[in-house]
């Protein structure tokens, strides 16, 4: 509870990977829910599960103002172990997108859908990014650019427009496929 009310007080907070995966909501994995655990909602999805390590394609949203990703293009490759996400918020800021075309697992077998945002949580700035699963991500020169430009952004060194854009760049990312 303190945490919560610390981030809206406007406590920065910056997650990766395993931070969707902290608390659950009740009911069942692959279905969405209205009412999502407090934490979840502050963060912005849920994990559902994952599949194998392998490439997946980043797409990143237009217009960037991470730094970092400017350099990257449109889109780019990384190996890791993809989370598949639900329970979305609307008013996340959306990043990246994973694409799930041509992943293997039953999981990913779904329209592409959030892997980073940002969003506001009262007065706290809230990023999540869903890689960095493997030592190689914390070990990646790179990729700790990036990480220096997330944490940036959270602790108020930048700005960024955080128009919700989810409905745009990943307009069926609610569509969840059950594996079983």
């Amino acid at each position: 509870k303190r945490f919560l009310e610390a981030i809206n007080g406007g406590v920065g907070f910056l997650a990766f990977h395993s931070a969707t995966d902290t608390w659950k909501t009740e009911g069942a994995p692959y279905e969405n829910q209205e009412n999502v655990d407090p934490y979840i909602r502050m963060l912005g999805a849920e994990f559902i599960s994952h599949g194998p390590q392998q490439d997946a394609v980043m797409k990143v949203s237009r217009p960037v103002e991470v730094p970092w990703l400017e350099r990257k293009g449109d889109s780019f490759k990384y190996y890791d172990e993809w989370y598949a996400l639900k329970n979305f918020n609307k008013d996340m800021h959306v990043i990246l997108t994973q694409e799930t075309e041509g992943m293997k697992g039953e999981q990913y077998q779904r329209p592409p859908f959030p892997a980073t945002w940002a969003r506001k949580q009262g007065q706290g700035r809230v990023m999540y990014c869903s890689m960095g699963h493997r030592n190689e991500f914390w070990e990646d020169a790179e990729m700790m650019k990036l990480v220096r430009d997330l944490f940036s952004w959270t602790m108020n060194g930048y700005d960024m427009d955080l128009t919700p854009n989810i409905d745009k760049v990943a307009p069926k990312c609610d569509i969840l496929k059950n594996p079983s």
